[in-house]
């Protein structure tokens, strides 16, 4: 192998483990669902532990 074949497998490796780390982290994502959020009031399509998005940002719930 040369030093071109050997960088594409480290490429493909690489990228696979991405892919799978990505995988995985995507499946641990919380379903959610719709309702009023806790702490602002609001009306929300995707809560979180009862928050929506933008208290569960503003207040590190998550």
């Amino acid at each position: 192998m040369d030093d071109v074949d050997n960088a594409n497998e480290f490429f493909h490796e690489a990228h696979s483990k991405n892919i799978a780390n990505i995988r995985t982290q995507a499946a641990n994502i919380p379903a959610g669902i719709s309702g009023e959020c806790y702490q602002c009031g609001e009306e929300s399509k995707r809560l979180i532990i009862g928050a929506c998005a933008p208290c569960r940002d503003k207040y590190n719930l998550i």
